[in-house]
This record gives C-alpha cells, sequence and structure tokens, in this order.
C-alpha cells in the first residue's frame, strides 16, 4: 500500500514557544489513507484538521529543532486507526511525516497475540508446551509452560536449537536428531518419545510432536511448530504394567493351577503350562484351536451355560465335574470362572482349573478309612464316644451296652447325666484343659452311672480333634472297677507290710540296744583280762581271750550296722551338715586303711580336681561312706594292686569314685550288692570276710544326701563304685 507523506512547519508566539504546526503540503495518498480532502487541510492548522490539540507536537517539534529522525506506531484515537510513522526534518522549524495505514496488520497481531494466549493457556491446561523453531536461524521459541516442564525459567532458557540438543539423552540424541531431520525437511509431521535432562529431576521422559511449514518455491520450509508433553507418569504406568504382567506371566507359568484366558466369543488366547499339564494336551498351540462354546467335550459338561452366565452377569463362577479330555486323560477338577472387565464392560474371562483328581481319590479312601473305623469302632471292646458342646454326638455299641441305653437316648442325654455327682468336678477341669492348641491326651478316672442305677469305676482318656470341621473331644474308657478293688488290697497289703517293716526296724533298733550293752561288757573284762592285771595267763588262754575279743568286736560291728540300717529305715537318723573341704575327709580316711594297703602291698591314689574343692556335707557319715568303698577295694583288690579315688564335677554334679583292679563283680550280683547281708564272697566259699551290711548302709548314706550310687565292674579286671552327694 502507498505511504501518505505531509509537509508541516511550525507556528510561534512572540515568545518564540511553538504553539502548533501548519500542514503545508500532502501527496494523493494522505487523502486516500486518511479520507481528508487536500483543499480542507493544506494551509491549516493541525488543530483545525484533527481536533483540539495538535497530535504527537512533542515528538514532531524535537525532530523540527534537532533534525533527527525518527519512527513509532501509534493508535489515533480521532480516526480509529493505527499507524506507522516516520519522522524527518530538512530544515529547522520544518518537519516531514510518511506515514502508513496499519490497523489490519496490528488487528491481526492481536488475534495472532490473543490465539498465542489460548493456546498457551491450553496448553496449560493440558498441561502441554509448545515450541517455534526458525529453521533459517535455528531461535527455537518456547512457551512457559514448556520451560516449566523442563524445570527452568525464561531468564535461564536459551531460545536457540543447540540448548535443546544438550537437553537429550545421549543414548536418545542420534534418533531425535535423525528423525527430526528426515520429517522436517519432507514436511510431515513426526511424533517421538524420548529423555530430556530436567534442572532438578533428572532424565525425564517427553512425547515431542511436530511440524515444518512456510515452504518456500523449491518446497524447503523454513519453520516448525511443535507440542511437548512430560511423559514421564506414563512411562513410569508402562514399566509398572510390564512389571505387573512379567510378574503375571511368573505367577501364572509356576502356579500348581490351570489357568487360560478367553474372549467373549470363546476364543482362547493364553494357556499356562500347569493347564496343559492337567489336560495331557500336547501343545498351547492345539489347545488354544478349541472354542470354548464348541468343543464338544466341553459342551458335553455343560461348560458354555457356566462361561455365558459369567459373561453376563459379571460374577465369578466355581462348579466341579469328572471328565475325560480330548486326549484321553480322565480328571476330577474344580473350575473358577473369572469374567475380565475393562470400564465396567466384560471382555472376557479368566478360567482357573483345580485338578482335584487326587483330592477326590483321598475323599473316597478318607470313605472307605470311616467305614473301616466305624466297623472296628463298632466291635471294639472299648467305650468309645465324642462330645462337642458337653453333647455326646457318638457312641459305639460296647458303651451302649455297658450303660444299658440306646444311642438314641444317650444322644438325646448331657454327658453329667452319666458322670457321678462326686466326680463332675474333677471330670470338667480334666475336659477344659484339652483343647485343639492344646491337644494332649488327658486321662482321668471317674465313676459312671448306668441306666440300672449302678456305679462303675471308670478310666477315661479323652483328647480334642475335629470332628465335621468343628472342635470336638474324642474318648474311650474302660471298666476297671475289678482293678480298683485288687490296687485296694494291694494298697492295704503295702501298708500292712510297712507296719511290719516299722515294727522290725523298732525291735531290731530295741534289741541292738539291749544286745551291746552285754557285749561292751565282755569285750571290756576281755581287754582287762589282756593286761595280766588279774594274773598272768599261758599262751592257750591268751588265744582263747583273743578269740573272744575279735569275736564280739566283729558282732558288736553287725550290731551297730543293722541298728544304723533301723534308724535310716525309722526316718530317725539325724545328719549334723557342715562345710569340709573334700580333700581332708579323703586323706584322714586314707590314713585309716593304709596299714590294710600296705599289707597287701597296694597303692592308693588321691585325685580332687579342684584341690579345695568344698561340700556341705555330714562329716562322720561321708568318711563312713568313703572307708567302707576303700576297705572293699583293698579287700577284694590282689597284692600289689592299685586303688583310686577321684572326685570333681560331671554334667553339674559332685561325684565320687573308687576304683580297682581287683577281682571284679559277676553280672548276676551287680544289682543285688547294695542289699543287706549281700557279699561278694558268697560265691567263693566265704574267702573275703565281712558281715554283708557295708554297702547297704552307705547307699542309705548317700540317699540321705540326696544322692545316688552304682557300680561298673568287670569280672577278673576290676571295679568302680561312684555315687552323687547333693551340695
Amino acid at each position: 500500500m502507498e505511504e501518505g507523506v505531509c509537509l508541516h512547519e511550525f507556528i510561534y508566539d512572540d515568545a518564540g514557544n511553538a504553539i502548533d504546526y501548519a500542514i503545508t503540503d500532502i501527496n494523493p495518498a494522505y487523502e486516500l489513507i486518511l479520507g481528508l480532502k487536500r483543499e480542507d487541510v493544506v494551509g491549516k492548522c493541525a488543530t483545525q484538521v484533527y481536533g483540539s490539540t495538535s497530535p504527537y507536537k512533542d515528538i514532531f517539534l524535537e525532530v523540527a529543532e534537532s533534525g533527527i529522525s525518527t519512527r513509532f506506531e501509534s493508535y489515533f484515537p480521532p480516526m480509529d486507526k493505527h499507524f506507522s510513522i516516520s519522522v524527518f526534518s530538512s530544515k529547522k522549524g520544518t518537519f516531514c511525516t510518511v506515514f502508513s495505514d496499519i490497523t489490519i496488520q496490528k488487528k491481526n497481531e492481536q488475534e495472532l497475540q490473543e490465539a498465542k494466549k489460548s493456546l498457551e493457556f491450553a496448553m496449560e491446561v493440558a498441561e502441554n508446551g509448545f515450541w517455534d523453531w526458525n529453521l533459517d536461524t535455528d531461535a527455537v521459541f518456547c512457551s512457559p509452560q514448556c520451560m516449566a516442564m523442563l524445570g527452568y525459567t525464561a531468564d535461564e532458557f536459551p531460545q536457540t536449537l543447540e540448548f535443546w540438543v544438550s537437553l537429550l539423552h545421549p543414548e536418545d540424541r542420534e534418533m531425535v536428531l535423525q528423525t527430526i531431520e528426515d520429517y522436517t525437511h519432507q514436511a510431515r509431521p513426526y511424533s517421538i518419545e524420548c529423555r530430556l535432562r530436567t534442572k532438578d529431576r533428572g532424565w525425564q521422559w517427553f512425547s515431542d510432536s511436530g511440524k515444518s511449514f512456510e515452504l518456500d518455491e523449491n518446497g524447503h520450509p523454513h519453520r516448525a511448530i511443535g507440542v511437548l508433553s512430560d511423559i514421564s507418569e506414563r512411562k513410569a504406568h508402562e514399566a509398572r504394567l510390564r512389571e505387573s504382567r512379567e510378574r503375571y506371566k511368573g505367577l501364572a507359568e509356576s502356579t500348581p493351577v490351570g489357568i487360560l484366558t478367553c474372549d467373549t466369543k470363546g476364543n482362547i488366547d493364553y494357556v499356562n503350562p500347569k493347564l496343559l499339564e492337567i489336560l495331557g494336551s500336547p501343545g498351547a498351540e492345539a489347545t488354544k484351536k478349541i472354542n470354548l462354546f464348541t468343543f464338544p467335550p466341553v459342551v458335553k459338561l455343560g461348560f458354555p451355560g457356566y462361561l455365558e452366565t459369567a459373561f453376563e452377569t459379571g460374577i465369578e463362577i466355581t462348579f466341579e465335574d469328572q471328565y475325560k479330555t480330548k486326549w484321553g486323560k480322565s480328571l476330577h477338577f474344580r473350575c473358577h470362572i473369572n469374567p475380565i472387565k475393562v470400564d465396567g464392560s466384560v471382555k472376557g474371562a479368566t478360567v482357573v482349573f483345580d485338578d482335584i483328581t487326587d483330592r477326590k481319590n483321598a475323599e473316597l479312601r478318607l470313605q472307605e478309612s470311616e467305614e473301616l473305623y466305624r466297623a472296628v469302632t463298632e466291635n471294639s471292646q472299648e467305650c468309645i464316644f465324642i462330645l462337642q458342646d458337653n453333647k455326646v454326638i457318638f457312641v459305639n455299641g460296647t458303651l451302649c451296652g455297658m450303660l444299658g441305653y440306646t444311642k438314641d437316648e444317650i444322644y438325646s442325654m448331657d454327658i453329667w447325666d452319666f458322670v457321678h455327682p462326686e466326680c463332675i468336678h474333677d471330670v470338667q477341669t480334666k475336659i477344659n484343659s484339652i483343647s485343639i492348641t492344646n491337644p494332649v491326651s488327658s486321662v482321668c478316672e471317674a465313676k459312671i452311672l448306668t441306666k440300672d442305677y449302678r456305679t462303675i469305676e471308670a478310666e477315661f482318656s479323652i483328647t480334642a480333634t475335629l470332628y465335621k470341621s468343628r472342635p470336638a473331644l474324642i474318648g474311650a474308657f474302660r471298666d476297671i472297677t475289678h482293678r480298683k478293688s485288687a490296687e485296694e488290697a494291694l494298697i492295704q497289703g503295702k501298708a500292712l507290710a510297712e507296719e511290719a517293716s516299722r515294727t522290725k526296724s523298732e525291735f531290731l533298733a530295741n534289741m541292738s540296744h539291749e544286745l551291746r550293752t552285754p557285749l561292751n561288757s565282755i569285750i571290756g573284762f576281755s581287754q582287762m583280762l589282756g593286761t595280766n592285771s588279774f594274773g598272768n595267763l599261758n599262751e592257750k588262754q591268751n588265744k582263747y581271750l583273743s578269740n573272744i575279743r575279735h569275736s564280739g568286736e566283729l558282732l558288736l560291728e553287725v550290731i551297730n550296722n543293722i541298728l544304723d540300717i533301723s534308724k535310716v529305715e525309722a526316718g530317725v537318723m539325724e545328719l549334723n551338715i557342715e562345710n569340709i573341704l573334700i580333700h581332708e575327709i579323703l586323706e584322714s580316711t586314707e590314713t585309716l586303711v593304709h596299714p590294710l594297703a600296705l599289707k597287701k602291698n597296694i597303692t592308693v591314689e588321691i585325685d580332687v580336681n579342684p584341690r579345695n574343692l568344698e561340700i556341705c556335707v555330714d562329716r562322720i557319715k561321708l568318711k563312713e561312706i568313703i572307708y567302707n568303698l576303700l576297705t572293699n577295694a583293698i579287700k577284694y583288690t590282689p597284692e600289689g594292686g592299685r586303688v583310686c579315688i577321684k572326685t570333681g564335677y560331671v554334667n553339674n554334679e559332685l561325684r565320687f569314685s573308687i576304683s580297682d583292679n581287683g577281682i571284679g563283680i559277676p553280672p548276676h550280683m551287680q544289682d543285688d550288692i547294695f542289699e543287706p547281708f549281700k557279699q561278694i564272697g558268697s560265691f567263693s566259699n566265704k574267702e573275703y570276710k565281712g558281715t554283708g551290711l557295708g554297702l547297704a548302709l552307705v547307699k542309705k548314706y548317700v540317699e540321705l544326701h540326696d544322692g545316688r550310687i552304682w557300680v561298673e565292674s568287670e569280672e577278673g579286671k576290676g571295679s568302680a563304685f561312684s555315687f552323687t552327694i547333693s551340695d
């Protein structure tokens, strides 16, 4: 469009101030652009032509005074138009304006700006950004949303292609650049997915779609525009979906049940290996060729009806059946049909086949076992019953026969109707202590009432179980009336025996006291006679006197041992407990037996570990125990032999052991040697003298200290007597 030209000259007042400017000349374009006639404007002031004030007077005056040209755009309200105005001056006080009407251009720019804002708003709402790439200069304009998605502000984001390339992931860069080059040069739209480096979030996935335009006469584009979308969340979701599918596939591949999926037309699109195994199928492809609505064996089972119902209702369906597969395998199965829904619409189904052939066979065996159990139970001599909630729900014929009731009568009664009132509390306590979590069998005795009012002594055995999937108690009892009578007789006999034993012990104790008095006199007077205080004795008299003294001392030893055993059995033996060093007791006792050992050239060894070991015992009783065991060991050990005393803790227990390499003890005598008057030498014609009471007394003393004693021996190789003492 032709530009308008207008010549002007400023008008000054007397003070030299510019008060207006006059229009001195115009060109035809002026008339066309402004719609003013030449005769209406030339020679007139601006205020007369344009209004009460001179438009742009200050700008025009500066150019007219300085001679420096300027250009500006402006909206001119009197004419409601936008103008582009260039101003220059060749003579002071005059100026020329060259202008063009840019109203349409401004309107287009405004509409474009509004469209741009609308697009930016739409992109922002859609969480997308857009870019505009100048292919000639490689300048890239980015929308604020585009920069925000990458974490940058406008000041931080260079609007260059080079910066965009620097944001591309190294693994994606070559693919992205090649795709853009191929598609933009051909002016074809493209869409790619790639990773871009954001400012704060590291690498993120984006979708970039674009198209080139502004093609020249050679078909080469000069601009391209596109949309950038953040798809990181979608990518993460896809990754989770892939992971979920892999997990589902892994689960389906390893599950012990058969799985298939199908569409609503009955076409199979997936089968897992277990289903192929269950069906005996030759392979997945052969199985997929089956249509679940038309395959004859499936139709015969009525499966299409189940499947159709699941599709119509959207509800899972479960059923059990038995059939013979196409490949000849017969099986029992349980089938679950679970509709697959997408947005509330059924798109197919997951069908789970559980091979329950083994379970069905087990149920059959269980049924046979139950029938056998019932047969055995009914014919058992034991009275068998099952309780639930204190009600009898099963009894066998033996129980009915014992109580005199029919089964129906028993089932209508409470358990406590059969238990004697004085036994109800004990039985109730026993029953309450038994549960599924504590299924220990409980045994008790109680009195049972029969229909004809007889009382039966019975022994119960009760344990917890499950009967028809509910907690129950199963029990059995037998009539022990005769056994209880025998036990009562045995108890009475035992009481009489114990009374007789106490009487015997008291008699022996009394007799021992009565015998010790004259024996002490005999021994004492024989010792006095041996001193020759009443005259000298000849050799034969001395021999007879020695026999009297030795016999009396032996008899006194027997009487003392009998008295001690009687005291222990009568419960009147007292212990004087004190703290002692074990090695002192052993060494002092060894001193007492040293002459006996020396006489037979026997070595006695003492081993106390640790040496300072202490114990709380009756000093005299412990010394007698060790003395008896040592003298026995020396007695039954040949000349030149060895006896060892060893003391220490074994398994947290204080143990004494006296061992020898003597004659040993025959196996058949080892259980009897701790009984009174049992002597090892009795099997060898009294070769070894003794009363036979020493080991019996030792055993009593050990037991008084809450200990135990035993022997380990091999005939011809020696013996080891060991005992423990409670510390």
